[in-house]
């Protein structure tokens, strides 16, 4: 498994997470027409804008990581932000629940307790881009929210909801992967695989020898994944 950006540690100001698609253009004629070719298969673009590089333990932490990921040698999962995703009202996400004694671990914090539980019904092959769910907690889904199956991260184009508890949904980009039947689909803590998008995102450039803003940019690590 990937190593996990720290973004609790590394927090960005302005992350972003766009699918770009693989599109071919040809020459642009006179009347500013071309023709182009798209694929069913775009891939994740992720920036971390402006890092907050404020604090001592985050500095050590930054270089720890760039030594880590060696420049885009290394994967990494990039954590994508619980807001606006399907978390019902009044979920529990940070920790609070307790032992069955009521006690909690030696730092205060308790267990951690999932938001949304929705769970693929029936076995999908790769490159698959539909799928049925069964939901037995979660908030509206809505196209544009997003979901990860292990280290993967896939978008909701749209959902057709069957009953209150099933719905059909539509998906982008198509199956890395095969999944099982009965699968979560992570929308608490969805994550992408990635890489570096150069050996110099990693570069930390401190002014006065203390704080920095960097800009971290990667892509979808798809090295792993053969052709199809």
């Amino acid at each position: 498994m990937a190593i996990l950006w720290p973004r609790h540690i590394l927090t960005p100001q302005d992350p972003m997470f766009a699918l770009t698609p693989m599109s071919i253009h040809g020459p642009i004629s006179g009347t500013n027409v071309a023709d182009a070719i798209q694929s069913d298969g775009p891939f994740w673009r992720v920036t971390y804008g402006n890092v907050v590089v404020n604090k001592d333990i985050k500095v050590r932490v930054f270089r720890a990581l760039a030594a880590v990921l060696d420049g885009m040698s290394t994967p990494i999962l990039m954590p994508y932000c619980r807001k606006f995703q399907p978390i019902p009202e009044g979920a529990v996400l940070k920790g609070t629940v307790p032992h069955a004694d009521g006690t909690t671990f030696s730092d205060g914090t308790g267990y951690k307790r999932s938001g949304t539980d929705v769970r693929l019904r029936g076995d999908l092959a790769r490159r698959t881009s539909t799928a049925t769910v069964d939901i037995f907690a979660a908030g509206t889904l809505e196209p544009g929210q997003v979901f990860s199956f292990g280290e993967r991260l896939y978008e909701l184009r749209k959902v057709d909801y069957v009953t209150l508890t099933r719905a059909a949904i539509k998906f982008r980009p198509p199956l890395r992967e095969a999944v099982n039947d009965g699968e979560s689909l992570n929308f608490d803590s969805a994550v992408c695989r990635c890489r570096l998008l150069t050996d110099t995102q990693m570069d930390l450039k401190l002014t006065l020898n203390k704080t920095a803003m960097p800009t971290v940019e990667l892509v979808e690590d798809l090295i792993t994944v053969s052709a199809p």
